[in-house]
């Protein structure tokens, strides 16, 4: 990479011989070099149709951890009108769809065990690529497209593992940007940090350090939500309690969803106010500036209930039926 150009080498990639969603990934330059455009609708639609290819519904593919790699350059070559909104598609790169792993964050062993399962297994894969195209009228370069990328439309794969690890190693220059002038930057790279459990010993300091002077809600609310799923429960609740207090409304929901984290790890009851501001969120609209849950503050409140539920009063428990949950895929429509 050239620190004049974050895009240089884009070229040099096999982009044709790699898959998304749609098939060959030969227009993954093109809709990179758009996110640099002058014009915020090129830019907007471009970020749309480049994740809906490499993060399909939660899936992710063979040019998913080479698109990753121009987008951290992207993300750190300076301050644009889609910083935010890149730091954001970093996370979607990197797990997919967040809501499937929250409140718990990355069960990053079962991962690698699941992605060695699959590499082990790729003879067998390969065979039934061919038996498939030898049923089907398809082209030769398409049948050689499919057996270049055998891992094509497989959750839990190599290419899965590949991207995770090309933004977890970029996070040393990402944590930077916890100092970031733009408060959403500032929030989703706090976000951002959450989801690599291997890094928590290093990362979830830069974490506590911007909770100690960060004023916006959506910033704080993002950071907890991250200090649950990588910091121990005691460091946890020193920080949410505070914040359980706020004056900002937003960080009240993010204390009491990180406080009700702390609780199940620790194996006590949250205290009642953790309990009353979770129900107070059921029913709240969603607020598309956070990141977590794509804004869905009331569905996040009603998971972390559901987590809580053990030490739930029977007039409380009687209400969780009625909470929000995920029925069908939001993704299913892209």
């Amino acid at each position: 990479m050239s620190p004049s150009d974050p895009l240089a080498g884009l070229d040099d990639v096999g982009w044709r011989w790699l898959s998304h969603a749609y098939g060959s990934a030969a227009d993954v330059p093109g809709l990179l070099r758009d996110l640099q455009s002058r014009e915020p609708e090129v830019r907007e639609r471009s970020l749309s149709v480049l994740s809906n290819a490499v993060v399909h519904q939660g899936s992710r593919c063979s040019a998913s951890a080479p698109t990753a790699r121009f987008v951290v350059e992207l993300v750190l070559s300076g301050e644009n009108d889609e910083r935010a909104g890149l730091v954001g598609f970093l996370v979607h790169l990197a797990i997919g769809l967040d809501y499937e792993l929250l409140p718990d964050g990355v069960p990053i062993a079962r991962w690698r065990a699941d992605a060695a399962t699959l590499n082990a297994d790729l003879p067998s894969i390969l065979e039934h690529h061919r038996r498939w195209a030898e049923q089907d009228d398809i082209s030769q370069e398409e049948r050689e497209l499919w057996e270049r990328n055998p891992y094509a439309g497989l959750r839990g794969s190599p290419d899965d593992i590949a991207v995770y690890d090309v933004v977890q190693d970029a996070l040393p220059r990402l944590v930077p940007l916890l100092d970031a002038e733009d408060a959403a930057v500032r929030g989703r790279t706090a976000y951002l940090v959450g989801w690599f459990p291997e890094s928590a010993p290093t990362t979830a300091a830069h974490v506590v350090r911007m909770l100690e002077r960060e004023t916006d809600q959506d910033a704080v609310a993002q950071a907890l939500i991250t200090l649950s799923l990588v910091a121990p429960p005691e460091q946890v609740a020193e920080h949410a309690d505070r914040h359980l207090r706020s004056a900002m409304p937003r960080a009240r929901w993010g204390a009491a969803n990180a406080l009700a984290r702390c609780a199940v790890l620790a194996g006590a009851p949250p205290h009642q106010t953790v309990v009353d501001e979770l129900f107070e969120w059921t029913g709240h609209p969603e607020v598309p500036e956070l990141l977590v849950h794509y804004g869905d503050v009331a569905m996040h409140a009603a998971t972390s209930l559901r987590t809580i539920a053990r030490w739930l009063s029977p007039d409380e428990l009687a209400r969780l039926p009625g909470l929000p949950r995920f029925v069908d895929d939001p993704w299913a429509s892209g």
